[in-house]
């Protein structure tokens, strides 16, 4: 079985009960740049990679406080 090197993450994702007052703490409070944003969601640029924000809503992915991670590998296939 070949080993794949998994890399420090490149996007991190949080389900936010307020995001106007998220979107504040991390742009104004932190500093961050935003990158883009959406009805429903906004991203940061964080040490070259995406920090984003989604609202909390009626959809089961996003109906509870949460957080992901997506980390970077040499070979997406081989992991």
């Amino acid at each position: 079985m070949t080993r794949t090197r998994l890399q420090w993450p490149t996007w991190i994702g949080v389900v936010a009960d307020d995001l106007q007052a998220q979107r504040r703490f991390y742009r104004d409070v932190l500093g961050l740049r935003e990158l883009e944003s959406g009805e429903d969601w906004l991203q940061f640029e964080l040490d070259g990679n995406v920090f984003e924000l989604v609202a909390r809503s009626e959809l089961p992915q996003y109906d509870g406080r949460r957080c992901q991670v997506g980390f970077a590998v040499d070979d997406i296939r081989t992991a």
